[in-house]
């Protein structure tokens, strides 16, 4: 029988309660990823802002993997410290004065840095392979948390920062050797996978 309830049915008009953990646990969440909510907020508003909270976690936690990546190069380890760093306090900053486009221009100053250095620590396009691409989070993340006409400005910004890689990259690739070909592989399923 399909459409046949399995199981004891709740009595008409009776609640189905969720364990005190889960409820606290689902409450903890809602606050971690609201940290930018408005009450003012539509539906659309509310899920772009919690998106690029959202992306701040990940951030952090992405940086972390970086030496392991970078097979221990001192700059990596800067990196993986001061990213998350410099995004926490960017997320605390946001909890505190709700100053959402501060935020994003922050999460988005921090996504340019942190590629055009982890690039140039990795030995430049080839010994990075393509690292700068994380770089185009960029206007996307204008683009969710600043709408259309803003992300225009911060695409221009991202070809700079590509640009900038690109005229810097003969330098560097001279003077950093790069990673082992089967780590390049690695790190280039990572960035365009």
């Amino acid at each position: 029988d399909t459409g046949v309830a399995r199981g004891p049915v709740p009595a008409r008009g009776s609640r189905v309660t969720e364990p005190v953990g889960a409820r606290r646990a689902r409450a903890l969440l809602e606050r971690a990823i609201g940290l930018a909510d408005e009450p003012a907020d539509d539906d659309d508003l509310r899920l772009r802002k919690r998106v690029l909270v959202i992306a701040s976690y990940i951030l952090i936690v992405g940086a972390l993997q970086l030496p392991a990546l970078a097979q221990g190069l001192p700059l990596s380890w800067f990196v993986a410290a001061t990213m998350p760093l410099v995004t926490v306090i960017n997320l605390i900053v946001l909890a505190r004065t709700r100053r959402f486009e501060r935020y994003v221009k922050v999460l988005i100053l921090t996504v340019f840095a942190f590629s055009a250095v982890i690039e140039v620590s990795l030995g430049g396009l080839a010994g990075s392979s393509a690292a700068v691409v994380f770089a185009f989070l960029g206007p996307v993340f204008a683009l969710l948390g600043l709408g259309p006409r803003h992300a225009t400005a911060w695409f221009v910004a991202f070809m700079a920062v590509v640009i900038g890689v690109i005229l810097i990259d003969p330098i560097v690739s001279s003077r950093i050797a790069p990673q082992p070909y089967p780590l390049r592989l690695v790190w280039y399923a990572a960035n365009l996978g």
